[in-house]
């Protein structure tokens, strides 16, 4: 019987704002600038528990943010992991003498058995006035395609609002027969929705949204080389919920790095 350990390990950032008078961090863990409040979950830095924006009147733009991740293992079954199935472990919080930044280095990880491999993750979040940025750079070691079929992924949700409108989108929507037929990095077909965001090396998908008198976009920025293996975001809701997948099943052993901004005009 193998044993395995999925470790991530994410040193969050918490940068430099642009505003002197703003508030970097208090004991329940939120950002705080003259542009929205950021809750991280109470039990996982991973997740985004609320996110407020903050114009004229206080406004709720995300809640209850969760994880899940689906793996089809080859020859086995199939796999749900979510948010509670992964701990953490804040190892250390630095501030500087200026008190403009503040550095967490969380440690997560999660164990199962029969299935061999570790992957390892890492995440900048840098906070400024009017935007979050979040880089993530994961090493894989080894062909995803080795070990999951087609229709294993990464899929992050949250609770939708009312009074958010939907402007514009430029963004893949899910389509979960295209993705069950993706066998490792074979399926041209996905490849070629995602590739339909690129230009030259670097791939754009982008949501904005208005709620009350401010503008909220998100963005993703990914590699077109990754893009060709079928991972990039791909956009998921109904009535209650909103959320991105990532398609995992075509990575290529080696690291790679992708970047979220979440902005507030």
């Amino acid at each position: 019987m193998k044993s395995c350990m999925l470790s991530l390990l994410l040193f969050i950032t918490l940068g430099t704002l642009v505003s002197a008078d703003t508030k970097l961090y208090s004991d329940q863990g939120m950002i705080s600038t003259p542009k929205y409040n950021y809750y991280f979950h109470p039990k996982n830095h991973l997740l985004l528990e609320k996110l407020y924006s903050l114009g004229q009147q206080q406004k709720l733009v995300v809640r209850e943010g969760k994880l899940l991740m689906r793996l089809n293992i080859k020859n086995f079954f199939n796999m749900n992991i979510t948010e509670n199935d992964i701990q953490s472990k804040v190892l250390f919080v630095e501030k500087d003498s200026g008190g403009n930044s503040i550095t967490e280095k969380i440690n997560f990880f999660y164990k199962f058995l029969f299935f061999k491999i570790n992957i390892q993750m890492n995440a900048v979040i840098v906070f400024f006035e009017d935007r979050a940025t979040i880089t993530m750079t994961a090493i894989a070691p080894a062909r995803a395609d080795r070990f999951v079929k087609g229709g294993s992924g990464i899929f992050y949700h949250w609770q939708k609002q009312e009074g958010i409108e939907f402007l514009s989108e430029q963004f893949p929507h899910y389509d979960e027969a295209l993705v069950a037929r993706t066998i490792g990095s074979e399926n041209n077909d996905l490849q070629k929705v995602g590739l339909k965001f690129c230009k030259d090396t670097s791939c754009v998908y982008t949501i904005t949204s208005k709620i009350s008198e401010q503008q909220v976009d998100l963005q993703f920025k990914v590699p077109r080389t990754i893009v060709e293996r079928g991972f990039f975001p791909m956009l998921i809701q109904n009535s209650n919920k909103m959320g991105i997948y990532f398609e995992i099943s075509g990575l290529d052993e080696g690291s790679f790095t992708f970047e979220s901004i979440i902005t507030i005009r």
